[in-house]
């Protein structure tokens, strides 16, 4: 045996870049790409991707005909999932639409990507992005993605916004939702100020002014001879006249929605992450055609 060959049969794999790469079909495409950075940070990825199989059984992947099929993934979303994986890791200064971060958001929710879902989250969050969506539209995201922020801003939003909810609108918020915030709204703009009490149902009600308000909220004259003299009896709780404390719209919201809220959050924190269906592939000439999920993408911005 040569030299030569003695070294090559004791070279050993580098354990960082002697990668591992496996074929998956999405829509009618076909993606060959590494897997070292989805089997070590989605669970899901890393069962899909070392299968236990019977002796001489093939594992799907390792050719075109024979890929991993992802149903209900759209390509779009894929493309910027992986584009995302594969050129932010290395340029973290790259910029993305917001369309971009939601397909980021859906896949990284779906699969288990735990530190990109967050990262996707951040991204949406700031100034530029935030103003692209409505206030339903934040609230259906929130409710989709599992992120109480969002719906605390879009119930917000709803409440302090002047103009009406229309009949579009209350399908999607929901009945029971919806009624908490036309107490809210027409609370916030009743010219008595209204407090949070635990008696009215997680509502608001009224209160009288203060004493020393007029009913204009303008500020009346004080007199400080006709003021009462403090004795023990009037300095009982149930006789003291206090002014309502200040409550602004979003913890007025945080309380009446508390319930929605910790749900989602829960589900935020423990997100049960659904597996992917991989269907088998069948002989190119007979594959079904794989039924899209891009109706449901949004759009280059």
């Amino acid at each position: 045996m040569s030299s030569t060959t003695t070294a090559e049969a004791s070279a050993l794999r580098n354990k960082s870049f002697y990668m591992s790469f496996s074929v998956f079909q999405v829509e009618r495409e076909l993606f060959k790409i590494p897997t070292a950075y989805l089997t070590q940070y989605s669970t899901i990825f890393n069962e899909m991707l070392t299968p236990k199989l019977p002796p001489g059984a093939a594992a799907r992947g390792q050719c075109d005909d024979n890929p991993i099929i992802l149903d209900g993934v759209s390509k779009l979303d894929f493309e910027r999932f992986l584009t995302t994986v594969f050129r932010f890791q290395v340029e973290p200064t790259r910029t993305f639409n917001t369309a971009h971060w939601l397909s980021v958001l859906k896949l990284a929710s779906l699969w288990g990507f735990s530190d990109l879902r967050q990262t996707a989250i951040t991204k949406l969050s700031t100034s530029e992005p935030r103003r692209m969506f409505t206030p339903i539209g934040r609230l259906e995201l929130g409710r989709q993605y599992k992120i109480a922020a969002w719906v605390e801003q879009g119930y917000t939003e709803l409440v302090d916004r002047r103009e009406k909810i229309s009949e579009e609108e209350a399908e999607q918020i929901g009945w029971k939702a919806l009624l908490k915030l036309c107490h809210l709204r027409e609370d916030f703009r009743s010219p008595v100020r209204t407090v949070a009490t635990t008696n009215s149902g997680g509502f608001f009600v009224p209160v009288p002014p203060p004493a020393f308000m007029s009913g204009s909220d303008t500020v009346a004259p004080l007199s400080l001879s006709a003021a009462p003299t403090l004795t023990k009896a009037n300095l009982k709780k149930e006789n003291l006249s206090l002014p309502p404390p200040v409550v602004t719209t979003a913890s007025a919201v945080r309380q009446v929605f508390s319930e929605e809220l910790r749900e989602i959050r829960e589900a935020g924190v423990a997100l049960s992450v659904p597996m992917p269906r991989i269907i088998a592939a069948l002989p190119r000439a007979r594959r079904a055609t794989v039924p899209a999920a891009g109706a449901t993408s949004v759009k280059d911005a």
